[in-house]
């Protein structure tokens, strides 16, 4: 959210919707200018949060305010009318699966950006030194981990902050990830990574988008033989840093 924030100044919020949030604020609606919804992976396959977030927007739209979907997935949202989503006034999404199925669905090409968090500042600070060892950063969904994969050295966002999980993972030979974060956080870290297959395209758009070919893994002895492609294929992850790396940043000012 930092970035996000920085994005938005000097405005002044009024509200703040919080994911955990069940209902809209009715009365930061009713006093805005305008809604900024940070997608991120809510919206994808009609989930709960995702009608939460549809809930949020439409009222908005209904308010008359300005609405601007950030920074989101978007997978299967099949019950979202094309009149909605076309009065949405700014829409970016984070990698190519996503944007296809906007452009495909409402026919409009949304912006396209790289997650929010490949801009936070990292600076120098605390970090566990993993000496070149393979870190494991836990699986999204429920899949099957073998024995050895979860005794390896644990590094979550969970229990850490975005830095300090980049500089430590600096130390380390590989990051295993079922996270969309995990994977960012290896990439801006510069090692290689095994991404466990989660709940919706965010990753694999991101591949297609970078037009590299990283197999995903899908839990048990998959993801040995993923750590073993990783460890083979160095030139394969450089090709998407430097992608990352040169594509064109957010708009330092959303709403201007």
């Amino acid at each position: 959210m930092h970035v996000l924030y920085n994005m938005l100044s000097p405005l002044k919020i009024v509200g703040v919707h919080h994911n955990g949030d069940l209902t809209a604020n009715v009365s930061s609606l009713k006093k805005c200018d305008c809604v900024v919804v940070n997608g991120e992976g809510s919206m994808h396959h009609m989930s709960k949060r995702s009608a939460i977030v549809l809930n949020i927007i439409e009222k908005a739209v209904n308010y008359g305010k300005s609405v601007y979907l950030v920074n989101t997935v978007w997978q299967r949202m099949d019950k979202v009318k094309r009149g909605l989503f076309k009065k949405i006034k700014y829409v970016s999404v984070r990698e190519m699966a996503s944007a296809k199925e906007i452009a495909s669905k409402f026919y409009i090409e949304p912006h396209m950006h790289l997650d929010l968090s490949y801009y936070m500042p990292i600076g120098d600070g605390e970090y566990i030194d993993f000496d070149g060892r393979i870190v494991f950063g836990g699986s999204f969904i429920d899949v099957v981990i073998p024995e050895h994969i979860t005794k390896l050295p644990r590094l979550t966002l969970w229990e850490h902050d975005w830095a300090t999980v980049v500089r430590s993972l600096r130390t380390s030979s590989l990051y295993i990830t079922g996270r969309h974060h995990g994977v960012y956080a290896a990439c801006v870290a510069g090692i290689p990574f095994v991404y466990i297959e989660g709940n919706s395209h965010k990753i694999r758009g991101l591949f297609e988008w970078a037009d590299v070919d990283i197999p995903i893994a899908y839990g048990g002895n998959d993801i040995s033989r993923c750590i073993g492609w990783a460890k083979q294929n160095g030139h394969v992850y450089e090709r998407l840093f430097d992608f990352m790396k040169s594509r064109k940043q957010p708009p330092k000012r959303l709403i201007k």
